[in-house]
């Protein structure tokens, strides 16, 4: 198969496969089948570039942070 083929199926069966998870009970299933599959369609490739990724604030991480910066009295009152 080539890329582009390759591609193609690696995002149909991953959608497919989670949302057919759920029908699968616990424990070994065996397996043994034959597959046939024509695939057509359009493939399209960007090029690469950098992006930023922007870290998500964790409420509790700051809150465990702050509270390790309180004195005694600060925390009697509270």
């Amino acid at each position: 198969m080539n890329s582009a083929t390759l591609t193609i199926l690696s995002k149909l069966i991953a959608t497919q496969a989670k949302d057919a998870r759920s029908d699968l009970m616990p424990g070994k299933h065996e397996v043994n089948e034959s597959v046939t599959i024509n695939v057509s369609g359009t493939v399209t490739v960007g090029e690469d570039y950098d992006q930023r990724i922007v870290l998500k604030a964790d409420p509790w991480l700051i809150a465990v942070a702050a509270l390790s910066h309180l004195n005694g009295v600060t925390v009697d009152s509270i």
